[in-house]
């Protein structure tokens, strides 16, 4: 049975363009006929996979790159393998992407999550197959060197990357294995209607002595709204991905629900600066099945008159989140459900048993942290 972390947050973000569309408008959906704000999930995992290169699991982290022949060549040109050999060898890797097909060129003919005991464990072998086979014809050379990373690939587990076990591989070479990605991300919508603005913008020339008016004219799209944010974790299958490394998984976890709190998307933040992080966050661990609440959102406007946008939210946001426990039963499996809501009164007058509501994300935090290491044991 699966164990899946659920995470929810609700951030308002004010001018920005985070994640723009091909006209450089920021990105929306039509949700129930109206026209909301969105921002990719692949913009999110993008900004998620960056931030974690930051934290303690930038050790283990894989790299998604075409680069891998071209560094097979570094490699080999560095230990001084003749010229003629490095260049079959390249090609021959670079076809590794590709099944059945043969490459040209030193990339990879897709991009591929690699670790760094793979990639050095590529191009250890590589080198040892030419070092071994420098005095025999290209064509022989050649026929050796997929079968024996075949053959490494057998004889060796290697244990995915955090990113590569969060976000999955999936390639159409039959040398690498694929991994199933234990982590879904929606896109994150706003939960109500927007509507894009144009920010129009001129530039002075400063050693233009005439008054000649701008020396640039443009114009910048965006938009603010409160954006909802989910997220949700396949427990077992991110230890299965790390080789059952309890250890491991417990801190990918952890590091995920940081970089999906702290991370943002780059997008044209030197000119709006939309630094905003959730202030509401609900995470619950449970064996049921996972429930995307972008419905809780449909009658916000009906919530009593008396209350802010940002505490409607989030009181529309808890009712969904109880009203589907109580219709759904065990189908929806919740063992623990932690509420991280950084102004308290946002909570007033709203009963949220059997939440548990912490004042601080650290609490949030530990909390999971103690659900997770008594899962494992």
């Amino acid at each position: 049975m699966s164990t899946y972390i659920q995470i929810h947050t609700l951030t308002s973000h004010s001018t920005h363009n985070l994640n723009r569309d091909d006209l450089g408008q920021p990105k929306t959906v039509t949700f129930l006929g109206k026209s909301h704000g969105r921002i990719s999930s692949q913009c999110l995992k993008r900004s998620i996979r960056q931030y974690l290169r930051n934290t303690e699991m930038q050790s283990h982290a894989g790299t998604r790159t075409r680069q891998l022949p071209r560094l097979v060549k570094q490699h080999l040109l560095a230990h001084e393998v003749p010229e003629k050999l490095v260049d079959t060898a390249v090609v021959e890797v670079a076809s590794f992407a590709k099944k059945g097909k043969a490459a040209v060129g030193d990339e990879l003919t897709q991009l591929i999550f690699l670790t760094t005991p793979e990639l050095e464990a590529v191009k250890a072998k590589t080198l040892e197959i030419c070092q071994e086979n420098e005095g025999a014809k290209l064509t022989e050379a050649k026929k050796l060197i997929i079968p024996a990373i075949r053959e490494l690939y057998k004889s060796q587990k290697f244990r995915d990357g955090v990113d590569i076990a969060l976000f999955g591989r999936m390639t159409t070479s039959d040398v690498f294995n694929d991994c199933e990605a234990a982590v879904q991300v929606a896109h994150a919508i706003t939960t109500h209607p927007v509507k894009n603005q144009d920010d129009f913008f001129t530039a002075v020339d400063d050693l233009e002595s005439d008054d000649l008016g701008a020396g640039h004219m443009d114009d910048k799209a965006f938009n603010t709204g409160i954006f909802y944010k989910y997220s949700s974790i396949n427990y077992p299958l991110l230890r299965s991905n790390l080789a059952d490394d309890d250890e491991l998984a417990c801190q990918a976890v952890l590091a995920y629900l940081e970089a999906f709190i702290m991370a943002l998307p780059s997008g044209s933040q030197n000119s709006m600066a939309a630094h905003q992080r959730p202030f509401t966050i609900l995470v619950t661990v449970g064996s049921g099945a996972n429930s995307n609440l972008t419905n809780a959102f449909i009658d916000l406007d009906r919530m009593p008159p008396k209350l802010n946008p940002l505490q409607a939210t989030t009181q529309a946001l808890i009712q969904e989140y109880l009203s589907e426990q109580q219709f759904y039963g065990d189908w929806k499996q919740i063992d623990q459900a932690v509420l991280a809501c950084q102004k308290p009164k946002y909570l007033d007058d709203l009963s949220i048993d059997p939440i548990h509501s912490v004042g601080t994300i650290g609490e949030l935090v530990s909390r999971l942290k103690t659900t997770l290491t008594g899962a494992s044991a």
